[in-house]
């Protein structure tokens, strides 16, 4: 399996997919891949889907995987914000400013940060 590729993504489908869907999902795979000319790329692809297809079609090791991918993932640092906590940059450049005795920039930074709303960067 590729760094960062999991056997949901290799098969195209989310993680509450159901046994149906996982089959569905593998047998489209295969039909696709006849239609393809075999090469060395087209054969890795198919392997890593089959071992995804094995995996994920039985609800046991299922839940183990499930078990790895959780184990897998960084440990969130007690330190870290979430993003709603964490002071805007036009804040940090009112302070700075502030600090600094520059009250243009000062004036500036408060209304970046008061106008932030509905912007993508919030």
């Amino acid at each position: 399996m590729m760094e960062g590729e999991t056997h949901y993504e290799i098969l195209g489908i989310d993680q509450g997919a159901t046994q149906d869907k996982i089959h569905r999902a593998y047998t489209a795979l295969l039909k696709e891949a006849q239609t393809i000319p075999d090469s060395e790329g087209l054969r890795a692809f198919m392997a890593r889907a089959k071992v995804a297809y094995q995996v994920l079609s039985h609800p046991e090791s299922r839940a183990v995987y499930h078990e790895q991918m959780e184990m897998m993932e960084p440990p969130k640092r007690k330190w870290e914000l979430e993003k709603e906590d964490r002071m805007h940059p036009a804040l940090y450049m009112g302070i700075f400013a502030f600090l600094f005795g520059l009250p243009g920039l000062v004036l500036t930074g408060l209304y970046a940060w008061f106008t932030r709303k509905g912007r993508a960067d919030t």
